[in-house]
């Protein structure tokens, strides 16, 4: 009886030892990947795009495996609020043990993570989020996989510039756009173009009336819309109401199909820089394109294109930097990664090309410095400029 007993525990020792070994074996076939996305709160359209983005390319990258390894991804809802965002990036960090993260996509929210990946010491790529300064304050960690507003309308400022016009007006959403306005204006300075005036709204704003009576009274070349969607759409309708016909240019923020959708034959002709948009001919973003809407029944924005270029990057890092994957090598596994960032160069996946650098400047962080440019034509977006 009694051997008959020591027999099962025996039994159900070697048992428990063999789970925990398969299940240790299996976390090590796995490279944790943590994301950090705005599912709700004021972010919630582009970060439910970006989940979506990473959730493809995840599924794509595992088809064919890395070095016979997963990725494992983890997904954390931040609600577009940053102390979320903080606990979301220690749960993954300390918990969970990802190798690096992705995202978030609002700056507030980037900025706030930061602080706690760069003491960390992991990597972190964030497809959406403008602020220069998410990469001009020495981060060491940090990659952005979407255009600092550094770089977002340096392209533009040329297209108008050879246009042949002069003098512009700008109206504004300050509170939401700052960034670009400052790096529109630099730009716009060296090629010898005039801010004739520039008046501000609010995010929210309905009327734009008075504002663009003080612009009409300026009598500008054009009129560059500092814009969301929705406010931008109304201020091309009010700005034509008014008699102002001068050409129109926008942000990235406005290429979207719903821009074109409220703001009808007002918006026809208006220019914008973009890094993607599903209009785009270019065979790759159309298998995309048609890969994306059989999964989730709509077409990827810009913030879709940004998260699954991004995975598909840090797949490419992990193939070149083969990590060892066990937690006693979790530090060198994560800084592996991080230096291998620097290897990526002019990587064409379905948005802009994206290149790393060494890093030991902001810019080698910043991997899309050219934007394509589109235009509204026949009521949808059409690239003109690539």
């Amino acid at each position: 009886m009694k051997l008959m007993c020591l027999s099962k525990i025996t039994l159900f020792v070697s048992s428990l030892f063999i789970l925990g070994f398969m299940a240790a074996e299996g976390s090590a076939q796995s490279l944790k990947i943590g994301m950090i996305y705005s599912g709700t709160g004021t972010g919630a359209h582009s970060g439910i795009y970006a989940m979506r983005g990473v959730e493809l390319a995840g599924e794509e990258i595992n088809a064919q495996g890395i070095g016979g390894k997963k990725l494992e991804m983890i997904y954390e809802n931040d609600d577009t609020s940053t102390e979320k965002s903080v606990t979301a990036a220690k749960k993954l960090i300390y918990g969970d043990k990802v190798l690096a993260i992705i995202g978030p996509e609002m700056s507030p929210c980037i900025f706030a993570v930061q602080k706690v990946t760069e003491e960390a010491k992991i990597p972190i790529i964030s497809p959406t989020g403008s602020s220069p300064k998410l990469t001009e304050e020495k981060q060491e960690w940090y990659f952005r996989n979407s255009p600092s507003a550094r770089y977002q309308t340096v392209d533009l400022v040329e297209y108008v510039k050879k246009q042949g016009l002069k003098k512009l007006a700008l109206l504004v959403d300050w509170g939401r756009t700052s960034d670009q306005v400052k790096t529109f204006e630099e730009d716009a300075k060296k090629v010898g173009l005039t801010i004739a005036v520039m008046e501000k709204f609010q995010t929210g704003d309905t009327s734009f009336m008075s504002q663009l009576l003080k612009i009409k009274g300026e009598n500008p070349d054009g009129l560059v819309l500092f814009a969301m969607i929705t406010e931008g759409s109304a201020a091309a309708i009010q700005a034509r109401d008014l008699g102002i016909k001068v050409p129109l240019f926008g942000i990235i923020a406005l290429s979207f199909k719903e821009y074109i959708e409220m703001g009808g034959k007002a918006v026809e002709g208006t220019v914008i820089p973009t890094t993607f948009i599903p209009e785009n001919p270019d065979p790759v973003v159309q298998k995309f394109n048609e890969r994306f809407k059989a999964k989730f029944n709509v077409l990827p924005d810009h913030a879709a294109a940004h998260s699954y270029d991004a995975t598909n990057i840090l797949a490419e890092v992990l193939k070149k930097v083969k990590v060892d994957n066990k937690p006693e090598t979790l530090a060198a596994d994560r800084k592996k990664i991080r230096d291998g960032f620097g290897t990526i160069k002019n990587y064409r996946g379905v948005s802009v090309p994206i290149s790393y650098g060494p890093q030991p400047t902001a810019a080698d962080r910043d991997g899309m410095k050219s934007l394509m440019l589109a235009q509204v034509k026949g009521g949808k977006w059409v690239i003109i400029k690539k």
